[in-house]
């Protein structure tokens, strides 16, 4: 018997084979070995075995239950971070939870977004990580980073990622987003009842900490059917946009969606401009 290959369903596994053809009455070994590091609890993983005996793959399962050696609190770590604004650094706390005691030898990344360093809490049971963000002039608005947490369990060592993501935002933030959308319902609504204006607001807030304040100097936009009004919230730190549609268009069956962009202007020297797309469906 030859045989011909084996194939791990994942990356995460690895296999070796009988390099030489398996005589008659003989026995070839066949190894799987999963790498853990980046698992807990119960996994299972399979790998088809290509050979001269059967024309189909003979398919090979392998599985366990990972007992991890610390628990990572948050167990999701992740940096909210406001552009141009000071950030507390992010403190994650690394607990046994196996029967084995572990050591910190050394944490790393090669991320050029964080830097991370380690603290020794409570000798082989508890350890804290602090993590720092700079992301410098990068436009991004998202990034996922990993953090190598060189652990020594037993005599033994290897590296566990710890998996940071980051979240950026602007000084000033719309919300729920910057958009608005006016559904078919809605502009029924507006149809059936022309008296009765149709609205959906957004708030416009500093995120920047208690000594930065702005203003909504002006609002631009390219089409005229939808009018918006603002309202203060609170001076300086939050306002509230609302955007009104007041009368229903003209019956037109080639427009099915009437598209607006708001420009607001405000004071504040790194978001001079904020963009608000407005929609409505009308069939």
């Amino acid at each position: 018997m030859t045989i011909t290959q084996v194939k791990p369903s994942c990356g995460c596994t690895m296999a070796s084979k009988p390099e030489k053809p398996v005589d008659p009455g003989q026995t070839g070994l066949v190894t799987l070995e999963i790498d853990t590091k980046r698992f807990t609890g119960a996994i299972k993983k399979t790998a088809d075995i290509s050979s001269n005996a059967t024309q189909a793959p003979l398919r090979l399962t392998m599985g366990g239950t990972v007992d991890p050696f610390f628990t990572i609190e948050p167990n999701t770590p992740k940096i909210d971070l406001v552009r141009g604004a000071p950030l507390d650094p992010l403190k994650i706390t690394l607990r046994k939870s196996a029967k084995t005691s572990f050591k910190i030898k050394e944490v790393k990344t090669e991320s050029k977004v964080i830097t991370a360093n380690f603290s020794e809490i409570q000798p082989g049971d508890l350890y804290e990580v602090v993590v720092n963000a700079d992301i410098k002039e990068d436009p991004r608005k998202y990034f996922y980073e990993q953090i190598d947490a060189k652990v020594d369990a037993s005599g033994k060592e290897f590296d566990i990622p710890i998996r940071v993501s980051i979240t950026v935002k602007d000084r000033i933030d719309v919300q729920p987003r910057p958009s608005v959308y006016f559904s078919r319902n809605d502009t029924k609504q507006l149809k059936d009842s022309p008296n009765t204006p149709i609205s959906k607001p957004l708030d416009i807030t500093s995120l920047a900490g208690p000594d930065h304040n702005f203003k909504i100097t002006k609002i631009d936009s390219d089409a005229s059917f939808f009018e918006t009004k603002i309202e203060t919230v609170k001076e300086g730190k939050q306002y509230r946009l609302q955007v009104l549609m007041s009368k229903f268009p003209a019956e037109d069956p080639k427009t099915k969606t009437l598209r607006q962009k708001l420009v607001l202007h405000t004071d504040d020297p790194t978001v001079k401009e904020l963009t608000i797309t407005v929609l409505a469906a009308l069939q």
